[in-house]
């Protein structure tokens, strides 16, 4: 990983981030996957951005640390990019100006992933429960009277809305997170940024995992089964082990394509079997 920006970052100008956040918007749709999520687009939408901070190797080192998993609310967690961008701007100034910086890849990381969490909670409630629900009950009358307003209405809240409330969201993220850079003149500061950031990170992922990954094994234990007779025990562990061992593979250099397989084949001779 490259520690020395060898030429003058240029300033990163308001067409630079506008062009990039449509990259992202448009990206997020385009090359979502399974297990980057909005993970590509957000490194694309960043790549754009911050093209002229760092040399070619410099700018390989943003793509690969931005092209990780990215799940959050897109309406309000445009805020995210900005702050992110921010971030990235007074890395790469420090580094040109002193060879070391403050800002390391990993506090960035650990910022973004502990933001994807609260951001994605509160965006989450007021456009799905709220905008959703409002504009739904307000275009269903109307479209039941054939009344074309009611397709207006969805799209100004959907197609239009969205789009608008991540796009200016971006500029205070941007705004707080050049403020947020300017106070990392502490090692003790930025070392507790990055636990506190790291804990609402695994609190995210553990409440993902508990939501998402289902695993029951129905081996009879007198009249339960023992997936009934561990979650008893320890709540929601049946769930946590695939991820555990999903991880072990990962950290034993195990590509995830091949765990993929891995797992529907497991999957498959246990229903074969009838364990599982």
């Amino acid at each position: 990983m490259s520690e020395i920006v060898k030429r003058k970052p240029a300033p990163i100008t308001r067409k630079d981030m506008t062009i990039g956040w449509i990259m992202w918007w448009f990206g997020r749709v385009c090359i979502d996957t399974n297990t980057k999520k909005g993970g590509h687009g957000f490194a694309l939408g960043m790549g754009y951005t911050c093209r002229n901070l760092y040399d070619h190797e410099g700018l390989c080192d943003l793509m690969v640390r931005h092209d990780e998993y990215y799940l959050s609310d897109y309406v309000f967690g445009g805020c995210i990019n900005g702050i992110c961008i921010a971030l990235e701007e007074q890395r790469a100034n420090d580094l040109y100006e002193t060879g070391e910086s403050e800002i390391t890849p990993q506090l960035i990381s650990e910022v973004k992933s502990g933001l994807m969490g609260p951001l994605a909670g509160f965006g989450d409630t007021i456009t799905q429960t709220v905008l959703y629900v409002l504009s739904v009950s307000i275009a269903q009358p109307l479209a039941a009277a054939g009344n074309m307003l009611s397709v207006l209405i969805v799209f100004l809240t959907h197609a239009c809305w969205r789009p608008t409330v991540s796009f200016l969201t971006m500029w205070p993220g941007y705004k707080q997170g050049k403020m947020f850079a300017a106070k990392l003149t502490s090692n003790t500061f930025a070392k507790n940024i990055i636990i506190v950031a790291g804990i609402l990170a695994m609190m995210m992922m553990g409440a993902l995992t508990a939501g998402n990954v289902h695993f029951n094994p129905t081996i009879q234990t007198g009249g339960s089964t023992l997936g009934e007779v561990l979650n008893t025990i320890v709540p929601g562990i049946t769930g946590l082990g695939p991820v555990f061992i999903c991880y072990w593979l990962l950290k034993k250099n195990f590509k995830v394509p091949m765990i993929i397989i891995m797992i529907l084949i497991f999957g498959l001779l246990c229903s074969f079997i009838g364990i599982m």
